[in-house]
């Protein structure tokens, strides 16, 4: 690239501008924390829908997928599951979190698990959590957006730089308008990043010649024997379901990949649900009609169709395209298009750009959208975090501990003041420690993936007692700390193991160990007067969100589905999928004129759609209430 095209200037002045007026806008409708923090309840249909659907759509699917399509092949088409599973995590969790915060007024998720479990040490916990995770999970995403900036700008700025303007830039409006600025510069960008994921399939298609052509090369390739780094044959099957060494190797940060890996990598992905700060987004809407609709319809089956799909054919399409060595030396190859030495870690943006700027020339408006989009998907992400983890410091910090007579437009201010130290400190971190944001981003997931046990707890089994999960929690963190490259990189040669040992992510093992601590407490050593007070909650949830008892006799088949599709769909049951449809080695045995594991794929992607839809719609789990729910409190706090 040799200069900075007018398209792409024009079209981040108004991104930019945009968002900034926007947050202008709503700077004084904001008159209470309630107002500032959660939009007053009141986030409108389309806007939680379009909004809450930006927010998870992250690096993870935009740029990791298509990056390990380009290292392993189909195999990493399976995070395409990642959004999915996000879903189906919700569905049994949004609308119970929604009653709870409506009912008795929670504003931050420290007030709502402080209250069930009756514990400050919990609430403590809690917050830690929250910021832990936001700090470098926001850092990566400001980063990617930096290195992309960065790219268009023919490094005229470089990285960093870029990082702390886009910083500043987030800084000023979400500070502005709070949460309703960042759901409506979210809804506009859901568009944009729908577009974008578009584009880059388009893109990749009109590179290869179509569908038909790309099937055509596919089968080519599996008659190509492998030797060394580059892969073909191994492009079509999952090669190993576990090995007995570690997942990651510390001295080259590469990842040795199984279907272990695989599968416990999308479920830790979960964390970013259960992250403390994504419970304001819940507690947000108007009312629970927009999230069968958007965990359904949107997550499920729109956005799961552009990846399986759009995406992967992306990603794929880059063997044919130049970046493998062993394509190219067999002739077979349709362009050079890539280089050999294409940078194919998991949040690279190196194929992205090289693909939007093949469109560069030719249609300057679309790579400007392209572009555009990618900014769209790292800054909703990161604001929306930003946004509410900033509450909890002000609300549960500053008011609760340091000034408990503040004010309403006292605790915007810190909260405003917040925003700025959160921005402040990722950008800090990517500053001094941009060479392992990648591990610090994965280790934040992991450590928000352990709340999955206090949220099962408040939602399903009152039994659990608040020693139980504070236990589990810190057991947990430890387990974490000990299996993961971070702990491994504080700890430096003391474990006689690798980090993800087995290849079992790190998050997985910790949650095991979460899961196994909290029971074990909880039932040797109940507390009747604290459970008493746990069953008023539960019995109201069960009244309010519960699934129906006409519809009780569908939880067996519901259980069953959910377990079968998990494990055959992208566990250790998926290697059935790579021989079922046809061999990886005998292109004339493919039903569908695909490679299997693909087929696999597409299938499993539609029958999640019918889980989904079954589990909200079908159960009752995530449709609107038949009664309304009665607030006992508008805002916790004031009690």
């Amino acid at each position: 690239m040799t200069e900075i095209n007018f398209q792409i200037i024009v079209l981040l002045v108004v991104f930019w501008s945009s968002s900034i007026f926007i947050g202008w806008k709503f700077k004084d409708t904001s008159r209470s924390m309630a107002d500032f923090l959660l939009g007053n309840r009141k986030i409108g249909f389309f806007v939680f829908i379009f909004a809450t659907s930006s927010i998870l759509i992250t690096n993870i699917n935009f740029l990791s997928q298509p990056n390990l399509n380009l290292d392993i092949g189909f195999m990493g088409s399976y995070l395409v599951f990642v959004i999915i599973i996000i879903a189906i995590a919700s569905i049994f969790f949004q609308k119970k979190q929604w009653v709870l915060g409506k009912r008795f007024g929670y504003i931050t998720p420290s007030e709502m698990y402080g209250d069930y479990f009756k514990s400050k040490s919990l609430q403590l916990i809690i917050i830690f959590i929250a910021v832990l995770f936001v700090i470098p999970f926001a850092g990566l995403q400001i980063f990617l957006s930096g290195q992309l900036l960065s790219v268009i700008s023919n490094n005229i700025i470089n990285p960093i730089s870029s990082s702390w303007i886009i910083g500043s830039i987030m800084c000023i409006y979400i500070a502005l308008g709070g949460i309703k600025s960042v759901a409506y510069n979210n809804a506009i960008k859901f568009l944009l990043i729908i577009f974008g994921f578009l584009i880059l399939g388009l893109i990749s298609y009109n590179l290869t010649g179509g569908f038909t052509s790309l099937n055509i090369n596919l089968a080519k390739l599996s008659s190509i024997q492998e030797t060394g780094t580059d892969k073909t044959l191994s492009l079509f099957y999952i090669p190993e379901i576990i090995k007995l060494n570690s997942g990651f190797n510390m001295d080259n940060a590469e990842i040795n990949w199984t279907g272990t890996l695989i599968f416990t990598l999308i479920l830790s992905a979960v964390g970013i649900y259960t992250s403390p700060a994504f419970s304001m987004w819940c507690f947000s809407s108007e009312n629970p009609k927009p999230f069968a609709s958007q965990q359904v319809w949107i997550s499920c089956f729109l956005i799961g169709f552009i990846l399986v799909f759009f995406v992967t054919f992306f990603g794929i399409s880059g063997h044919l395209l130049g970046s493998n060595a062993l394509v190219n030396d067999a002739g077979i190859n349709i362009s050079k298009f890539l280089s050999t030495s294409i940078n194919k870690t998991l949040s690279s943006t190196n194929l992205l750009t090289s693909y939007g700027f093949a469109i560069k020339e030719t249609s300057q408006w679309l790579f400007a959208i392209l572009i555009i989009g990618a900014f769209a998907i790292f800054q909703s992400t990161a604001s929306a975090f930003i946004a509410t983890t900033s509450g909890i410091l002000s609300r549960d910090i500053y008011k609760k501990i340091i000034n408990s007579a503040a004010t309403q437009e006292k605790q915007i201010l810190i909260t405003r003041i917040s925003v700025f130290l959160i921005i402040l400190s990722s950008l800090t971190l990517i500053t001094f420690f941009q060479e392992i944001i990648w591990i610090l981003n994965s280790f934040a997931i992991s450590l928000a993936f352990q709340m999955i046990i206090p949220l099962i707890a408040i939602c399903y089994f009152p039994w659990f007692t608040k020693n139980g999960i504070i236990a589990g929690l810190v057991g947990g963190f430890i387990i974490l700390l000990l299996t993961d490259p971070v702990g491994h990189f504080l700890l430096q040669d003391i474990l006689p193991w690798g980090p993800w040992p087995l290849t079992i992510h790190s998050s997985f093992w910790a949650v095991i160990f979460n899961l196994t601590i909290a029971i074990t407490i909880s039932y040797t050593r109940p507390n009747s007067i604290d459970r008493v007070h746990r069953q008023k909650y539960f019995d109201y949830l069960e009244d309010q969100a519960g699934i129906p008892f006409y519809n009780r006799y569908l939880i067996p088949a519901a259980l069953t589905m959910g377990i079968i599709f998990i494990f055959f769909g992208f566990g250790p049951g998926a290697v059935i999928g790579n021989e079922l449809f046809g061999s990886p080695k005998d292109p004339g045995t493919w039903s569908f004129g695909i490679p299997s594991i693909w087929v696999w794929q597409i299938l499993f992607w539609s029958l999640f759609v019918g889980l989904a839809w079954f589990l909200a719609y079908k159960l009752g789990l995530s449709t609107d209430n038949e009664n309304d729910v009665v607030a006992l409190k508008d805002d916790f706090g004031d009690r």
